[in-house]
Formats: C-alpha cells, structure tokens, sequence
C-alpha cells in the first residue's frame, strides 16, 4: 500500500474591515514563507507578495462589480482600504487565534506556482 507524501497545509485567517468598510473581509494566507516575509520588508512594491497572501476577498468597486483577487486588483483599491488590509493582516499575524486551513492546500494558487516558475528561471 503506497500513501501519498505529506503537503504543506495552507492556513489562512479572515481578516474583517471596519468603518466605511464595515462588512468587507479577506482570506489572508497566515503560514508564508520566509522568502515573502523578507520580500514584504525589503521592497517597495508590496503588491506582487500581497497577491500571494490573499486567497480570497469580498471586495466590490463603487458600481458593485467584484474586484479580481490579483496584484491589479491589489492596486485599484482605494489607498484607505490598502492600508486598512495590511494593518488588519500584521494584527492578525500578532494574534494567537485558530485558524483554518484550505481544503485546497495540497495545490499552490495559480498565482504562486507562477511566481515561483519565474524565480527559478533567474
């Protein structure tokens, strides 16, 4: 009898806004690598990292049309609402919480295993 290897479990935590943006939530992934732990703190484009972390949101534009979970979805967010999801996400890093892990955690994001082709063909 041959068992499959063991994944690395996806863990994610839903991160709740506040204030205008009462009602809104992201699925932000909480076990991330030290490669994109150092890349949040050594760049000034956050924006590819964070697309990894988020898994999912709730997010709509001013005409009720879902903004794509992707880096240009990351950067049509209002500046106020950016900035609330990366303060709500180090908060949510600081917390001893439970949190859920992905029924897909076997499989990296399609953005993730893109990132990954691309690193190693440097």
């Amino acid at each position: 009898m041959t068992t499959a290897p063991a994944t690395m479990p996806v863990r994610a935590r839903r991160v709740e806004m506040s204030g205008d943006y009462a009602g809104f939530w992201a699925e932000m992934r909480v076990n991330i690598s030290m490669r994109t732990l150092e890349a949040l703190s050594n760049t000034d484009d956050l924006y590819p990292e964070i697309a990894e972390i988020v898994r999912e949101w709730n997010f709509v534009d001013e005409g009720g049309q879902p903004i794509p979970v992707s880096e240009a979805g990351l950067r049509s967010l209002p500046i106020d609402l950016f900035a609330m999801l990366q303060s709500r996400y180090g908060e949510t890093l600081k917390s001893p919480l439970a949190v859920t892990t992905s029924p897909d955690s076997s499989k990296p994001s399609p953005r993730a295993a893109s990132r990954r082709r691309r690193s190693t063909q440097k």
